[in-house]
């Protein structure tokens, strides 16, 4: 992990993820050491404690509870293993894929731009045109300054490649996967999502980036995984770059964040990047709902800012049924209220996800909170601990304690956080 959150392991408990809602739901983050993850029948809330996204009817009519078979509802346990039902495909086979080779009908320039040697760019950059560009991402200069993708293909890595269709904005979600050749093709189908619907489908994630490619629909598809083995949930979308600028190949649409998922693997270890739904203002909502930026989600609500501030403490299990939802959860927080310590379900910490790209500081308290973030470039981040030196500077019950190993004992030459009180330090820091 990098500044901020020392989380040693992250353990993925109930991440809500539907057609109606994939949001970044976790319920237990260890701190410390390197524990073991915990039982995940033991520690999991309540099915009727989970999350669910917004209470907008789908496009099809289905009741808004009604899961989509290409993810795990919300609020159902979801924990025997069984991954989300693949959607029917169609008998005529999958979309003609262009192999990952330069694009035939991208110009050839007889004295292409040459790099301009002056003015220092960013290693692994190039100045053409007296711009420093990316030539592993950028359209109009790809692998070197000149070469140009055509209409269809995009710069991946430095070469034209074929553009996929998963990830791409679609208008005809459905229950199972709507029917929108016109956006997806004849191959994957049109899913609602926490901000605005797009092509996938369920997938199988492979140490082979072909092969997740050619499952996807090909082009620059990923399929994308949260969790791990029998209870990881993937879905086919488009791979990105963190660092791709607005309107590049690599980059995400307006409502959705680049992400490997860190979070939710028991190592930390990224997926390869893809795109998943996030939204930052009200306008990537759909009309009527509102966002909540803290946790990527469209909603009847939108963000609280009367709630509890990230690094505060919260009591997971609390759970309400606020006006205009169906579902009871927790609403203590302006984010997420995330429990810190799997065996004492009642103690846990409000904190936040925050979108890198946008804005690279925490939102609450950004002097004491850093974003927690992936070993790899990665657009998310996570807000949960703030900085202390004594227990003045936290609020009861958490203490100012030092982080502590597998064997429970403090790291006294490292940083403290406010966080719950261990055996090991039962009053914290004075």
């Amino acid at each position: 992990m990098a500044s901020g959150l020392r989380v040693a392991r992250a353990a993925l408990l109930a991440l809500a993820a539907s057609a109606a809602h994939c949001a970044f739901e976790l319920r237990t983050i260890v701190v410390d050491g390197d524990a073991s993850l915990p039982d995940a029948s033991a520690d999991a809330p309540a099915p009727d404690a989970l999350e669910e996204g917004p209470d907008a009817p789908p496009a099809d009519g289905s009741s808004p509870d009604a899961p989509s078979p290409d993810v795990p509802a919300p609020d159902a346990p979801a924990l025997d293993g069984g991954g989300p039902d693949a959607p029917a495909l169609d008998t005529g086979g999958p979309d003609v894929v262009e192999p990952d080779v330069p694009s035939p009908d991208a110009p050839t320039l007889d004295a292409p731009d040459a790099p301009d040697s002056t003015g220092a760019c960013a290693p692994g950059e190039l100045r053409c045109n007296g711009a420093c560009v990316d030539p592993g991402i950028n359209d109009d200069h790809c692998g070197a300054c000149g070469t140009v993708c055509s209409l269809g293909t995009g710069c991946v890595m430095g070469r034209c490649v074929s553009i996929t269709r998963a990830g791409a904005a679609c208008t005809m979600p459905a229950t199972g996967g709507g029917l929108d050749p016109a956006a997806c093709g004849n191959r994957l189908r049109c899913i609602s999502t926490e901000t605005t619907p797009m092509c996938s489908l369920a997938c199988t994630n492979n140490s082979s980036l072909t092969t997740e490619r050619n499952a996807c629909g090909g082009g620059n598809a990923t399929c994308l995984s949260y969790g791990d083995g029998s209870t990881a949930r993937s879905q086919c979308t488009q791979s990105c770059s963190p660092g791709a600028r607005p309107g590049a190949t690599l980059a995400c649409r307006s409502g959705f964040l680049c992400t490997g998922w860190w979070f939710t693997h028991a190592t930390s270890t990224p997926d390869a990047p893809g795109c998943v739904a996030f939204c930052a203002n009200d306008s990537q909502c759909p009309s009527g709902l509102r966002c909540n930026p803290r946790d990527g989600v469209c909603s009847v609500r939108g963000i609280d800012l009367t709630k509890l501030a990230d690094g505060m403490p919260c009591d997971p299990t609390m759970v309400e049924t606020p006006p205009g939802y169906t579902v009871r959860r927790n609403y203590q927080c302006r984010g997420i209220c995330f429990n810190i310590i799997g065996a004492r379900p009642t103690e846990g910490v409000c904190g936040s996800f925050v979108n890198l790209a946008l804005s690279p500081s925490c939102p609450d308290s950004p002097s004491t909170i850093t974003p927690g973030t992936a070993d790899t470039p990665d657009n998310l981040g996570l807000c949960i601990e703030r900085s202390c030196v004594r227990n003045a500077n936290c609020t009861a019950p958490l203490v100012c304690r030092y982080y502590e190993d597998d064997l429970g004992r403090p790291a006294t030459g490292g940083p403290s956080a406010c966080l719950p009180p261990t055996a090991s330090q039962p009053n914290g820091r004075g």
